[in-house]
């Protein structure tokens, strides 16, 4: 029974969106519908292998980052700042053609390759000619999730159990910049109940408490971190998919909408948008307001008239804000996975529908972009009071750009 909370949703749904995605973008070489697409020339590319990946023109040699999300970010939130749930993360991105080059991406190639959609990546390839963009990032990141009384030693009922994840993750990312469209897959391998959140969380709190004053009592050593999900270590992995469109741009401004699903030990799918105003110098699939979550790449090739004249402004400075409605189907992180824990939520104790949003700014100067945010969830289980959790984030990327070779 356990076991079908992560293997059945992670095929079935592997196959039927790798079917869509592939209906989607097929192989063949798609006429442009745009006037700024080249016109083909040359007999039609030859199909190729369901598994092999069709390299693209335009990528990044190599890009390097880090995201940091933490209630402490925002102290100035007052009553909103609170630590619990989601309550700290860090991850440490990678980002280039260099991870493909070095197989380092073999899981998701075969993830893509199993679910069919490694069709639509080379889709998007073939429709897009020379002037498609591919790029592959690997990220290596903690997440921590608590209850709210931190300072109660023994199993807190009514509300989430305490979960950490330890996590690698590969993606692949391509655009077709004529059609607009953006088409990418994630496959994360990670680890539950590792102590990791628990050293980290107590160092933060007792240096909070350092800081100010002998007399200090908060914030309050977490005491339960050994009846976290899966305490003492399990495996698990997750596999996403998702695709972005452009609906509207401007140089000034863009507004795009979004669709994911994922499977494995967050199953779920989501529907959102994302808007973007200011004085742009990237296009619209560059952002990414909910990194920690979804996906992980920073990648802001440019192609076509509106992206090379943004991409000649010397930086950027503007305003997002993004909002999805999540359907969730599992969570391991709330229920549990094959491991024997002191404390889960049932099925029916977990929120279906969850509702998130982010809002921030966006600076970029040469081959750096830093993004402040700040992230609104509403309650994702319904045992004690149904409470909505806000948090702060800042991400900070590097990449280089240039055209690759072929």
């Amino acid at each position: 029974m356990r076991a079908s909370r992560l293997l059945l949703p992670l095929w079935l749904l592997a196959a039927s969106a790798g079917y869509a995605f592939a209906q989607e973008a097929p192989i063949e070489q798609a006429q442009p519908s745009s006037p700024l697409a080249p016109a083909p020339h040359g007999p039609p590319p030859e199909k190729v292998p369901p598994c092999f990946l069709k390299p693209a023109t335009i990528g990044s040699p190599f890009g390097a980052g880090v995201y940091f999300e933490q209630d402490g970010v925002l102290p100035w939130l007052t009553t909103w700042n609170e630590d619990r749930n989601y309550t700290m993360g860090l991850a440490f991105p990678l980002i280039g053609q260099w991870i493909h080059r070095a197989k380092l991406d073999t899981p998701l190639r075969a993830a893509d390759c199993l679910s069919g959609l490694n069709a639509a990546h080379n889709g998007q390839v073939e429709a897009a000619g020379r002037d498609a963009l591919q790029d592959f990032s690997l990220v290596f990141g903690h997440t921590a999730f608590t209850p709210d009384r931190l300072n109660e030693p023994g199993i807190i009922t009514d509300d989430r159990p305490y979960a950490s994840l330890l996590f690698i993750s590969t993606m692949r990312t391509t655009v077709d910049p004529f059609q607009r469209r953006v088409v990418r897959s994630e496959f994360t391998l990670g680890m539950l109940g590792l102590d990791i959140g628990r050293r980290v969380q107590t160092y933060i709190h007792q240096r909070n408490r350092a800081n100010k004053g002998p007399d200090a009592v908060t914030p309050d050593d977490p005491l339960g971190w050994h009846h976290q999900i899966s305490d003492g270590g399990e495996p698990t992995a997750k596999y996403t998919i998702s695709l972005a469109r452009a609906a509207n741009e401007t140089l000034w401004h863009d507004a795009s909408w979004h669709t994911e699903a994922s499977a494995g030990y967050y199953t779920n799918v989501a529907v959102g948008g994302l808007l973007r105003a200011g004085y742009l110098r990237s296009p619209f699939w560059a952002l990414n307001s909910n990194p920690l979550t979804v996906g992980n790449q920073k990648f802001d090739g440019a192609t076509g008239d509106l992206d090379k004249d943004r991409a000649k402004r010397k930086f950027e400075l503007a305003g997002f804000a993004a909002g999805r409605l999540r359907a969730v189907g599992y969570n391991a992180l709330l229920q549990g996975q094959f491991r024997d824990t002191d404390f889960t939520l049932s099925s029916a104790q977990v929120a279906r529908l969850v509702l998130e949003g982010e809002a921030g700014v966006t600076l970029a100067f040469g081959p750096c972009t830093a993004i402040g945010t700040i992230a609104r969830r509403s309650g994702e289980y319904l045992v004690g009071v149904s409470r909505s959790h806000t948090y702060g984030g800042v991400h900070v990327v590097c990449v280089k750009r240039r055209k690759t070779d072929g």
